[in-house]
């Protein structure tokens, strides 16, 4: 560590994003008021210089780590490339075949999203349709994304309004 937490620098770069973002962002980057610089594997840097390791890992997405070369080189070279997603790409087809092969037992067919939230929704409907039922448990405080049908799982003041 380098400086108190959050630095002074995070608490500047924080101070001056309030004026322009919306509410309803997740409560931990809210009470850490960081402002990240870069990251590499495991672990963040931020503006102020304070290595973290990130357990937190990248909002539970991430979990190939900051900055790694592979994906990297993989994203630039589609988005050079084509950027599409409705359609069939051959890159598409064979990561579902990989898919297909990996999944257990009847498993054997993917849907790709643009996000956690819509992935959450999609789960919701596919619970629902199999279930018959419409209750839904979650954990208060617990982060499931902004749109609607995610949103009332949400057990925090955030979403209140």
């Amino acid at each position: 560590m380098q400086t108190e937490i959050p630095g002074p620098q995070s608490r500047a770069i924080f101070a001056a994003e309030q004026a322009y973002i919306a509410p309803g962002r997740q409560r931990i980057s809210l009470l850490a008021g960081i402002a990240f610089e870069r990251g590499n594997g495991a672990t963040l840097t931020d503006v102020d210089g304070n290595v973290y390791v990130d357990f937190f890992a990248g909002v539970a997405v991430a979990s190939l780590g900051h900055g790694h070369p592979r994906l990297a080189r993989a994203l630039s070279e589609q988005a050079s490339r084509l950027m599409v997603g409705t359609f069939a790409t051959p890159e598409r087809a064979e990561a579902l075949r990989l898919l297909s092969e990996a999944a257990p037992g009847r498993l054997k067919r993917s849907h790709f999203y643009s996000g956690g939230a819509e992935a959450v929704e999609a789960a919701l409907r596919l619970a629902r349709s199999y279930t018959r039922k419409y209750e839904v448990l979650s954990f208060w405080g617990g982060f499931h994304g902004k749109t609607g049908g995610v949103i009332g799982l949400m057990g925090d003041e955030s979403k209140q309004g």
